[in-house]
């Protein structure tokens, strides 16, 4: 069985997440949508990177994404 999450489910847990920690704003769902792809994507090409450099993805992992 396949446990990980397709890139949509990622992003859509991610705008979720921020979504809460801004306090559940109205009408900001495409601009936490955008968020949540922009951090999807640049964990992904920093992924490929360390892959290439023999860096462990584990060692990649950063807490929460900071909430401005």
């Amino acid at each position: 069985m396949n446990t990980s999450l397709s890139e949509q489910e990622q992003i859509e847990t991610l705008a979720h997440r921020i979504y809460e920690d801004e306090g559940c704003p109205e009408g900001c769902a495409q601009e936490h949508w955008a968020r949540a792809e922009r951090i999807i994507h640049e964990q992904r090409i920093a992924t490929k990177e360390s892959d290439r450099e023999g860096i462990s993805p584990e060692a990649l992992e950063s807490p929460k994404p900071m909430v401005p």
